[in-house]
């Protein structure tokens, strides 16, 4: 991955958190490790919050992930202007002083904050762990640009399946109100893949 990284690339990678026996292991302190390790750097820890998701029943419910910003140098291209969230007071001047009647802020809009509650149409999306496509078909729905990975060919399938039906228009969806399955400990949904099993962030390396 760091070998295809243009010098002045970054990655950015978005991370949930895993449960186990109803412990909460927050993965972005484990991926920070991992990415550290192999020479990246940490630029930003974004939060981005949404209003839906899983409900748990003894914690409170979890409505965030964190994305992780990774750079391969200090050669690094971030384009402010590209991204600048509109100013909170648009045309406020400087009422005294030197700069008197001048703009105090930049005409282009303010740098946003780490926390990040929507996307724009057209961004693209990058899905690591992909599962049977229902962020994908979120993503879709929302006219997003997406790239998924994921390693079980049956998720694949069904994904696959998935998108098809949204372009047609007969996807079913889950009713609102109808309660989510949550994966129990025993659900291959919620076991630790064996290729990760004997990394040191997961257990005891051999």
């Amino acid at each position: 991955m760091v070998r295809v990284i243009s010098p002045n690339g970054s990655i950015c990678w978005e991370v949930g958190k895993y449960v186990d026996k109803g412990e909460v292991f927050p993965l972005d302190i484990f991926y920070y490790q991992i990415f550290k390790k192999i020479g990246l750097q940490l630029r930003n820890r974004i939060i981005w919050r949404f209003g839906h998701g899983l409900h748990a029943s003894n914690r409170f419910s979890e409505r965030y992930e964190t994305i992780l910003w990774f750079t391969k140098s200090d050669d690094y291209t971030f384009n402010l202007d590209a991204v600048r969230a509109p100013s909170k007071y648009p045309g406020k001047r400087y009422f005294m002083g030197p700069n008197k009647g001048h703009p105090s802020g930049n005409p282009l809009g303010k740098n946003p904050s780490d926390i990040r509650t929507t996307i724009h149409e057209d961004d693209w999306i990058l899905y690591p762990f992909a599962g049977v496509g229902s962020t994908l078909v979120a993503a879709l729905k929302n006219k997003h640009n997406t790239i998924r990975i994921e390693k079980e060919a049956e998720y694949c399938k069904i994904s696959a399946e998935r998108v098809k039906a949204l372009e047609k228009g007969c996807l079913k969806t889950r009713p609102i109100g109808q309660k989510i399955h949550e994966p129990s400990a025993n659900d291959k949904a919620a076991a630790v893949p064996e290729e990760w099993k004997n990394h040191s962030v997961f257990g005891d390396s051999k």
